[in-house]
């Protein structure tokens, strides 16, 4: 048997290797025998028109339109130093809450304080912040790191 008279007659047409090729089979001899379209597929300026037709550009996000968004301030100087004190300020509470100790003395409290900070005056104010916050509390000489515990065993 020729390949054309295989391509004429879609009883013939050589099974699928997979599944037994029979829905295959059955979908394109189908397909080909009830959609005569598909078998004559417009080319040139045909294929332009029928495409036109369709209208397909109807669904598409039209980018043309749209604006750019509006330029964003830009980090200025003061942001920066926001930033840097907020990280110190982390950071002083990262080493305190290492400490084990529930008491220290102030000076020792302000030791810690001028570790974390970049002057002794920003140290003075990063310690009166965290009196003020309560994350720490100030008695005195005295310094307590775990005020939490404090108010638990009350």
């Amino acid at each position: 048997m020729t390949k054309s008279m295989a391509a004429s007659n879609p009883d013939k047409i050589a099974p699928d290797p997979g599944e037994g090729g029979s829905f295959r089979r059955s979908l394109h001899r189908n397909s080909v025998a009830t959609s005569p379209e598909i078998r004559y597929l417009p080319i040139g300026e045909k294929l332009l028109e029928k495409l036109r037709g369709m209208d397909i550009a109807r669904d598409r996000i039209r980018l043309d339109g749209l604006i750019p968004p509006p330029e964003e301030e830009k980090f200025t100087v003061d942001d920066a130093r926001k930033v840097l004190r907020l990280a110190q300020l982390e950071v002083l509470k990262s080493r305190l809450t290492q400490i084990e100790k529930d008491v220290i003395l102030y000076p020792e409290f302000i030791q810690i304080c001028n570790g974390a900070c970049s002057n002794a005056d920003q140290a003075l104010e990063f310690a009166k912040m965290l009196d003020q916050s309560g994350t720490v509390i100030v008695l005195g000489n005295a310094v307590f790191l775990k005020p939490h515990k404090e108010s638990e065993t009350k």
